[in-house]
């Protein structure tokens, strides 16, 4: 029963059609060709990752945070809920914090973003 409310929770949820509005416009190929770096690509690679593990994860939290209010004093699911709420923090930090972490490096190694 647990799975299938957190399929139910995440598949209402889940920004269907906001992932499925990949521009390739915004990567930079299509407007020049000849200047695609490696900091582009690895920018390129970050913001897709981010824009798809950020509404991931506020699924889940919300799905946690369903999961702890709903629990009734049942100590299982309280954990459950806290620690899909705890996770879901720790992934967006860790998206959020690496994308950072390689732009200060970037622009201490090159002078600009």
């Amino acid at each position: 029963m647990l799975p299938t409310i957190v399929s139910a929770v995440l598949t209402l949820l889940a920004p269907k059609a906001y992932a499925a509005q990949l521009a390739t416009g915004q990567f930079g190929i299509e407007q020049s060709a000849g200047t695609l770096t490696i900091s582009i690509i690895v920018s390129n690679v970050l913001s897709v990752a981010q824009d798809t593990i950020v509404p991931v994860c506020t699924a889940i939290f919300i799905a946690g945070a369903f999961f702890f209010t709903v629990s009734a004093g049942d100590e299982q699911r309280k954990s459950l809920g806290k620690d899909l709420m705890i996770g879901a923090l720790i992934g967006i930090a860790v998206v959020v914090g690496v994308r950072q972490i390689l732009n200060m490096a970037y622009f201490f190694l090159y002078g600009s973003n």
